[in-house]
């Protein structure tokens, strides 16, 4: 989570309003790039490759992409949906017939898993084992 103390963002962020400021006009995906790959090859020289740095960095990454998706993305296809209309907003009732008739079946064959048991078991008791043969 990007949520760390007042005094340690002050520092950052006049770094990260300079990066903005030259990252805002036109192609920004290459630039953010290279900056994100050179902060991660600064602490590889600085610390040294290893698997857990790389499991730390690439989970920062994640988690920087599932915070954005949640507070930006999502309120933005929430607001675009109203607009525009739920591509899944029609109700499927095939669905909830099969749903109905997977249910049924698993009844049926329950019911005869149980019939079929009972018979094996009557059958079981009535066979004579003669230990001699």
């Amino acid at each position: 989570m990007p949520y760390i103390p007042e005094d340690e963002r002050i520092e950052l962020d006049e770094l990260a309003g300079a990066l903005v400021t030259i990252l805002r006009n036109g192609n920004f995906r290459g630039k953010l790039n290279y900056f994100i790959s050179s902060i991660a090859e600064g602490l590889i020289q600085a610390n040294g490759v290893s698997y857990s740095f790389l499991n730390d960095f690439i989970g920062v990454l994640e988690c920087v992409k599932l915070e954005l998706y949640r507070r930006v993305a999502t309120p933005y296809e929430d607001e675009k949906m109203e607009e525009n209309g739920d591509v899944f907003n029609h109700p499927h009732p095939q669905a909830s017939e099969l749903m109905k008739k997977m249910a049924k079946d698993k009844a049926e064959l329950k019911e005869y898993d149980r019939k079929m048991t009972e018979r094996i078991r009557k059958a079981a008791a009535n066979t004579i084992v003669n230990p001699k043969e």
